[in-house]
């Protein structure tokens, strides 16, 4: 980190030790170990952990006051440190994956997840492994490479802001159109990966809980950890329930068509067959009305996705703060090293406690927000099965007027056909995403439940 994403990568001072070479060996730690370290708002480390001082082979007096981009590595593209800075300087918190360099050259990739504090900058760093890894590590070799043909013609401003671009389209056209998107799917499938690779020893379980000073942490750990789990089935959930909204809007569309048809036919009967003309007026009038019903549906199904998303990182971000606290903790209780940080241990301490603490409060205040948007879904969900059953009525009496046309015509049959297609293939989607309401509903009554021992566990720390 730096001071700005013009100037990061230049920094230097009066004390900067010399970037080392990169050679291609890894500096590696374990999923279960966590490391994080406090920077000033210039970037310069003021706190770093034992184990952020192991993996980046620094002893505490060599590394402490220098600025963050001594451990960068060269592989690194500016584009992810742009975007990095773009979120801090917004007073926003950010994950991305960063690829650093020791002391000796060796390299060490993470999962940074960086928080705005008070003087600076918290950074926690966990081991990525996931699927989605490997892809981001092609986009930094893409986008480096990129950046490695602009600077041949251009400024390094240029050049930053059109990797950045580039780096982002390479992500939307992955299906992210957001960094945002990108970094809350990216970060829950680095917990998920994580939590597989954890040693059984340091996996948390209500039974045979101890009784000493961190129990309070240690049980919203607990808390957290089996939010995380439902965190993921609600993605699952909600992405295929954006699917088919999607689905029901394009055949609302086709239902709007097949309307226009129906009304274009109607008016070139003659009077003894107008009975036909007002059924084709009403399929319109109808299909306007299920149109917008419909709109209002996948509105507020992505308003209910984002409020999910949002608080996907909250939860995340909470179970790695409060796990860093509680490591750090046990890190202070076993060990009688002489505090030789720029920060006490004390103000560290602290400035976990105040990294966590008011995310947790934010937790519980979306997840008390969700039953009002959940009763406002399903009474939409009901006006669109209401819409379908009166199309379905439309149908059945269109029909009956065209068995009773004088003229041998089949157009209108095949109109009134298409319409039915259309409203068995809408109920089918309906019913899908009906089921899914359901098991979403299950779901937040679960967070309901975790939402209430997070609050008396969370007003103990």
């Amino acid at each position: 980190m730096g001071k700005s994403p013009s100037n990061e990568a230049d920094q230097v001072n009066s004390n900067q030790l010399v970037r080392p070479t990169p050679v291609n060996i890894e500096s590696s730690f374990h999923y279960n170990e966590l490391f994080f370290s406090v920077t000033d708002h210039q970037s310069a480390i003021q706190f770093a952990n034992d184990v952020f001082l192991r993996v980046a082979k620094y002893a505490p007096d060599e590394i402490l006051g220098q600025y963050h981009n001594l451990i960068r590595h060269p592989d690194m593209p500016k584009a992810a440190f742009k975007v990095m800075w773009d979120h801090l300087k917004a007073n926003q918190s950010v994950a991305v994956y960063v690829k650093n360099l020791a002391k000796d050259g060796s390299y060490y990739w993470v999962t940074a997840l960086v928080f705005p504090c008070k003087g600076g900058y918290l950074s926690i760093r966990l081991k990525p492994g996931s699927p989605i890894f490997e892809i981001v590590k092609d986009i930094y070799r893409k986008t480096l490479s990129y950046e490695r043909e602009l600077e041949q013609t251009l400024p390094r401003e240029k050049v930053v802001q059109k990797s950045t671009e580039y780096m982002l389209q390479l992500l939307k056209d992955l299906g992210y159109d957001t960094y945002e998107q990108f970094m809350r799917f990216a970060l829950l499938q680095e917990i998920l990966n994580r939590d597989k690779h954890l040693p059984q020893k340091d996996r948390l379980k209500f039974q045979n809980h101890k009784k000493f000073s961190l129990e309070s942490l240690e049980m919203v750990s607990l808390i957290l950890s089996e939010f995380v789990t439902y965190t993921h089935q609600l993605h699952h959930i909600h992405t295929q329930l954006d699917q088919h909204s999607n689905l029901l809007l394009d055949l609302s569309k086709n239902i709007q068509a097949i309307s226009q048809n129906a009304r274009l036919q109607s008016s070139k009967l003659d009077r003894d067959n107008q009975s036909l003309f007002v059924v084709s007026e009403t399929m319109g009038q109808q299909t306007k009305k299920g149109e917008k019903s419909l709109s209002d549906l996948i509105s507020s199904l992505h308003n209910l996705h984002l409020i999910f998303s949002d608080l996907s990182f909250d939860i995340i971000s909470s179970e790695l703060q409060v796990e860093m606290t509680r490591k750090y903790l046990h890190e202070l209780k076993n060990t009688h090293t002489v505090d030789s940080q720029l920060i006490d241990q004390k103000e560290a301490v602290q400035l976990l406690n105040n990294a966590f603490v008011p995310r947790l409060k934010r937790v519980y205040t979306a997840i008390c927000k969700i039953p009002n948007k959940q009763v406002e879904l399903l009474s939409k969900l009901q006006n669109i099965e209401q819409f379908l059953t009166v199309l379905r009525y439309i149908y059945i009496t269109g029909k009956v007027e065209i068995s009773r046309l004088s003229t041998s015509d089949l157009k209108f049959n095949d109109t009134f056909e298409q319409l039915r297609i259309e409203i068995d293939s809408a109920e089918k989607h309906l019913q899908t995403v009906r089921a899914m309401m359901s098991e979403n509903t299950i779901l937040f009554h679960k967070y309901e439940s975790l939402n209430e021992q997070l609050i008396s566990n969370y007003s103990s720390i």
